[in-house]
């Protein structure tokens, strides 16, 4: 049997009406299954990882991704406790 699978803007209505961190963690995926570059995509998912305390996790995502988000790149480093690190990223800011 084949899966059909959610259109983009199906998926991006049920991102628009989630309403925890996991749902929007996969839906974000989803799309960014889809479509790689979508940047709405690819910051939901970073804020669903990083609200979901996921800091592991979030800074792999910004790597794999090559996201230039360096304010989020500090926060999480400063929520992990490597503050001399979050500083050094704040001075991108």
């Amino acid at each position: 049997m084949v899966e059909v699978s959610d259109s983009l803007e199906q998926l991006y209505n049920k991102l628009k009406h989630a309403t925890t961190n996991p749902q929007i963690i996969d839906l974000s995926m989803k799309i960014i299954d889809q479509a790689p570059k979508n940047q709405a995509a690819l910051k939901s998912c970073l804020i669903g990882l990083i609200r979901s305390r996921q800091f592991d996790e979030a800074l792999l995502f910004i790597d794999k991704h090559k996201l230039n988000v360096d304010f989020e790149h500090a926060y999480i480093l400063h929520r992990m406790t490597r503050n001399q690190d979050a500083l050094d990223r704040c001075k991108h800011l």
